[in-house]
């Protein structure tokens, strides 16, 4: 949150016009998207540059999304629009191909 601080990226809910808002979602892609597999492959490399202080297998999408918890509660009215970079659906469209599923989704962004 801080480097886009520092290059005026907003990423925080906002009204953009009389009842409409956008509410972007925080989050991380989770290994159980992949229905077929959804386990961590301790072979894959996805993100080699990212550093977390905890588990990015298990633990980073959890946390992403418990940061949108204080945003969600807002009584927004009107129209919403969220968004996430994310997959929160198996049932949108996606190509599977080879492990790219893991870093696809996490289905909790639907809750």
């Amino acid at each position: 949150m801080e480097m886009c601080d520092e290059l005026g990226v907003d990423c925080f809910p906002s009204a953009v016009s009389e009842d409409v808002f956008v509410v972007p979602l925080l989050s991380w892609y989770s290994a159980e998207f992949d229905d077929k597999d959804p386990f961590p492959d301790p072979n894959a490399n996805f993100d080699h540059q990212c550093g977390w202080p905890l588990d990015p297998e298990t633990q980073v999408w959890k946390y992403m999304l418990k940061l949108n918890e204080a945003h969600l509660q807002h009584p927004y009215h009107g129209t919403v629009i969220t968004f996430s970079h994310f997959l929160p659906s198996r049932n949108l469209p996606f190509s599977a191909f080879g492990r790219a599923a893991k870093a696809m989704g996490c289905e909790e962004l639907n809750d």
